[in-house]
């Protein structure tokens, strides 16, 4: 028996400038693995039968070069990250249940923790997911340390992170305010919606430089390889 998921409308950000990656173009535009970066995610989520629709966002420049497909629309990235989400959110289809957004840079996102996010979305209002932080880490003010954080309250989160489709209008205004955001749900957190936590046995890792770039290449394509 098919297992059932909410409705999903999928936010796929590849606006940034990415240039600590040092490549001369934005990393998510990088070939590893026989394909620019941002395709790995998005090849993922087209494959999900419960994705309606994906806004694949890009900058300005690029628009005209991305390939359209059937279900993804494709949305100019902005100053921010969250302006380029609020220009997303324009997009989306209302239809949907559950929106998720996700980083390009992460791709090895897996159907089993987007399945968890989307269900805990749906009940709860919002989910992320996280691992525990491994270090120690100290508040500093200044060049001193002020104190030290308690460690097993402290989780690193990454994405996709998801949302019900009924806060569309509010996270709209909410991300045109003039607050700054770093993350989607922290929108959530100041409107008061209840965000589910999903824990992770391991980080959807993030390409940020060039050697992340040279070591997701091997990765992929040894998994290519074994496949």
């Amino acid at each position: 028996m098919t297992e059932k998921f909410p409705s999903v409308s999928v936010i796929l950000l590849a606006a940034g400038k990415g240039k600590r990656a040092g490549f001369g173009i934005p990393k998510q535009f990088v070939e590893i693995a026989g394909k620019p970066l941002y395709r790995h995610s998005l090849d993922f989520f087209l494959k999900l039968n419960f994705v309606r629709e994906i806004v694949l966002v890009v900058p300005r420049k690029f628009a005209a070069s991305v390939k359209t497909r059937k279900k993804v629309k494709i949305a100019s990235g902005g100053k921010r990250r969250q302006d380029s989400v609020r220009n997303a959110l324009e997009k989306l289809d209302t239809a949907s249940q559950v929106v998720l957004v996700h980083d390009s840079a992460r791709p090895f996102v897996s159907r089993k923790i987007v399945g968890v996010l989307t269900k805990a979305a749906a009940k709860w209002g919002a989910a992320v997911p996280g691992t525990p932080v491994e270090n120690t880490i100290k508040e500093i003010d200044g060049n001193f340390v002020k104190r030290t954080l308690e460690r097993k309250k402290l989780f690193a989160v990454s994405t996709p992170q998801a949302f019900r489709t009924e806060f569309l209008n509010r996270m709209k205004n909410a991300l045109s305010s003039g607050k700054n955001y770093t993350d989607d749900v922290s929108v959530l957190e100041d409107m008061g919606v209840p965000v589910r936590f999903v824990r992770m046995k391991k980080m959807n890792m993030k390409i940020t430089t060039k050697e992340d770039v040279e070591f997701v290449n091997y990765l992929l394509n040894s998994k290519k390889r074994e496949n």
